[in-house]
């Protein structure tokens, strides 16, 4: 399943209001026709990379795609009216997700925001109506998903790189709208349906977690740890939850807990108990035939009174020991696997691109053998992950033994960690932006090395190899790589 549902409400939940269905799609810089905009040619700048314009009629309800934080929200164009000041946004609402990505809904009717700028909005709320503001031709809904984003900010270098995203309906888990698809009755997007996104579990402890706060706590000591395990969403606060309801989120350690009996005991002081005195109600299915795109294996702890998962390995911050699964039911979550992976760092000695959640289990050639220095901590680069259909070139590894991208498919690499081969043990694949020098998403610049394989930054001078001497591009196509340097300056 995806992490995004699409921007609108289903069609059925709208009483004599066909008008709100007739959505349809144009974007996506990596189509065969292109084009952003009704009409027009391909857009292949930042900003308008992965954008989609989606037809519909003033007044049509705008649903939140995925639960964030509104950090920005304007309403004061008038409708039907486009005079040289107004800009091409018009109306809009910025919400900032968990991950600090950033999703733009434009060209909203004129005081139709319901929303107010610091307000945590679930998937599913009703934020706004669609309109014709700002760099408009007709009523439609602009929406996008940018690295990074800040109030009052329209377009470069206040924006970051658009990301390409997928979107969950009612028969396809993760697609994304072609040129041109209508979409009409395909949203799974309703109204008091409210979920969050962000759940991890924790390798160390096997809790879900929420990903998003400022600081968690893991029974085993310190933060709970996330090593690319996907993403989980949650039922929260909905009109109509189906599941066992009372479950809360700690907002000490972050964990999920049952909130109804005495079982409660938090890793993070002061106190023993949980705290979920802020937090929603969440509702989990149990003792079901695991739905598509959901996990089963979640259990109860009778301890601790957490949700883990059950696998060896596990620690109760009650005893110490394991958690226990005694009269515990068999949970089953929505899960969905990460669309892009961030957190990748231009590495300032030896200049390959590296795995920044890991720098210090990291081998730089550059570095005399240690670890990847990070000289550029505002530059935060995102890969696409496991995406079968995202643009360019597949098959790139992350190297467990160094922590650089590497061409998996060809022989002949060279790890700075022991002169060896690369590792592909435990990584995912990635895909590069491929030919696309001049347009494209992205920093451009970037080479293959054909001597050891990996991703090197072409555009800075004394990168090293680490199968002697510098880098060559000799034979390399030209790389593009997604990143959020226009500003975002927390490292997640």
């Amino acid at each position: 399943m995806a992490v995004y549902r699409l921007p609108f409400q289903a069609p059925w939940t709208l009483p004599g209001a066909a008008k709100e269905t007739s959505w349809i799609s144009h974007g996506n810089w990596d189509e065969p026709s292109g084009g952003h905009g009704i009409g027009q040619t391909s857009n292949l700048t930042d900003e308008q990379a992965y954008a989609f314009d989606l037809d519909h009629p003033t007044g049509g309800r705008v649903l939140a795609a995925r639960a964030g934080t509104v950090i920005d929200a304007v309403e004061t164009w008038a409708d039907n009216t486009h005079p040289p000041a107004t800009p091409g946004a018009g109306n809009y609402i910025w919400i900032e997700h968990a991950d600090k990505t950033m999703a733009a809904y434009c060209h909203l009717k004129h005081n139709s925001v319901r929303v107010a700028i610091g307000q945590w909005v679930p998937q599913g709320f009703w934020i706004a109506e669609s309109g014709n503001t700002g760099k408009s031709d007709k009523p439609h809904l602009h929406f996008d998903v940018h690295t990074y984003g800040a109030k009052g900010v329209l377009g470069s270098p206040g924006l970051g790189t658009q990301l390409l995203v997928h979107f969950e309906d009612f028969s396809r888990p993760s697609f994304r709208p072609l040129e041109g698809e209508v979409l009409v009755y395909k949203s799974n997007n309703r109204e008091g349906d409210y979920r969050q996104d962000h759940w991890r579990h924790c390798v160390r402890c096997h809790g879900l977690y929420f990903a998003g706060a400022s600081s968690s706590g893991c029974p085993h000591g310190d933060q709970h740890t996330f090593r690319g395990g996907g993403n989980y969403t949650l039922a929260v606060d909905g009109t109509d939850m189906a599941g066992q309801k009372d479950w809360r989120r700690c907002g000490k350690c972050q964990a999920l807990y049952f909130s109804i009996g005495t079982a409660s005991r938090c890793p993070v002081g002061p106190g023993l108990a949980h705290d979920g005195g802020a937090s929603g109600t969440y509702a989990l299915l149990q003792n079901i035939a695991s739905p598509p795109g959901h996990q089963a294996g979640w259990r109860w702890c009778k301890n601790c009174g957490v949700l883990w998962f059950y696998a060896s390995g596990s620690k109760c911050p009650a005893t110490s020991q394991a958690h226990s699964a005694d009269g515990s039911g068999d949970y089953t979550i929505h899960h969905s696997a990460e669309d892009w992976q961030r957190n990748w760092r231009l590495c300032g000695k030896c200049g390959c691109l590296f795995n920044g959640d890991n720098i210090a289990k990291s081998k730089c050639a550059g570095n005399a053998g240690s670890v990847h220095v990070m000289t550029h901590v505002n530059e935060n680069y995102f890969l696409a992950l496991n995406a079968a259909d995202a643009p360019g070139q597949s098959k790139w590894r992350c190297c467990d033994k160094c922590q650089s991208l590497w061409m998996g498919l060809n022989s002949g690499s060279n790890c700075p960690a022991d002169s060896g081969p690369h590792s592909q043990t435990n990584s995912g694949d990635y895909t590069v932006i491929h030919e696309a020098e001049s347009n494209g998403p992205g920093e451009k610049n970037w080479r293959w090395c054909f001597k050891c394989q990996g991703l090197w930054f072409a555009g800075a001078a004394g990168t090293l190899c680490p199968a002697g001497n510098t880098h060559s591009q000799s034979g390399s196509g030209k790389y593009r790589v997604q990143h959020d340097a226009y500003g975002w300056k927390t490292l997640v």
